[in-house]
């Protein structure tokens, strides 16, 4: 089955909004595709926290309302997409600290955007047409991304780096999420992409050469493929868990994963760790010696 594909779109100039979203639902007719969010933004202003938590929240709560309640589907058949104009500023990190683990974030790319103007309406509608044109380009790659990060995700996953749970991994999980970022950012394709991936895959400290090593020397160790996988990601109605724990509890970089995927992590009787958690602190391991850490961060003890 054709997974569901979700967007949201950032940083469209508000003159154009209307003209834009017709012409996008006409380009995606006929095919599995949600536009559920976009937020728009005047071509003279730069990607702030503000603007990107309200974009994902406004995501967020249209995600909450198409999707199945249920545990065992929530999510299980999507892609998540978030398009954002590069504004050529660098802002758009912002976007990609809200977005860029459960989303795949991909540019979209104005001639000379400095020089745009809105006045006219051939004005507006050159500027609809040149993205609508990039918005074709930018689904194209991200159809070549997907084929390398759903390969990832399902059937490498204890192997893969790509599901390593950032906050509980630590500072070593950035060249992961900048290698995808760069992935989008440069419209690289799948053979390059994954060359990058396993690239980054090496270069992570490890443990006996095997099992990913994090913050603190903590080894991620991956269940058997065959093996009993005790991941709980919670729906939206778990009233301790927000919007974020949810989405990021059964989607890495736009595709879907085994929600009950989950890392063993081996704690030494002599040491203390701290858990971060999906949403709050999990506390210390204190006695514990072993926690299961899903992909979303959220940490359990076995």
């Amino acid at each position: 089955m054709t997974p569901t594909l979700y967007l949201a779109i950032a940083g469209i100039p508000p003159q154009i909004e209307d003209g834009f979203t017709s012409a996008f639902v006409k380009l995606v007719s006929g095919r599995d595709v949600r536009l559920i969010s976009l937020l728009g933004l005047p071509l003279s202003e730069f990607y702030t926290e503000e603007y990107a938590e309200k974009l994902y929240n406004r995501f967020a709560e249209k995600l909450r309302q198409c999707e199945p309640r249920n545990r065992k589907n929530l999510l299980r058949n999507a892609n998540l997409i978030l398009l954002y104009l590069d504004k050529q500023d660098g802002s758009e990190s912002a976007l990609v600290d809200h977005f860029g683990i459960e989303a795949l974030v991909l540019p979209l790319v104005l001639r000379e955007i400095s020089g745009q103007l809105t006045t006219t309406n051939n004005q507006r509608n050159n500027m609809v047409n040149q993205l609508i044109k990039d918005v074709r380009r930018a689904m194209k790659h991200a159809r070549n991304l997907f084929s390398v990060i759903i390969e990832e995700v399902t059937n490498r996953d204890n192997k893969t780096c790509l599901l390593l749970p950032p906050k509980t991994f630590g500072g070593s999980i950035q060249p992961v999420i900048d290698r995808v970022w760069e992935a989008g950012r440069k419209r690289e394709g799948a053979t390059q992409f994954k060359a990058g991936v396993k690239h980054v895959a090496r270069s992570l400290p490890k443990h006996e050469g095997r099992h990913f090593k994090g913050r603190g020397r903590l080894v991620f160790q991956t269940p058997a493929k065959a093996g009993p996988r005790h991941g709980l990601a919670p729906i939206w109605e778990d009233g301790n868990h927000n919007s974020v724990c949810v989405i990021r509890g059964r989607l890495r970089f736009g595709a879907s994963y085994d929600p009950k995927f989950h890392y063993d992590c081996q704690i030494p009787p002599s040491i203390k760790r701290d858990f971060p958690g999906c949403h709050e602190s999990a506390g210390t391991s204190g006695a514990r010696d072993h926690m299961n850490v899903a992909p979303n961060d959220n940490a359990r003890k076995k």
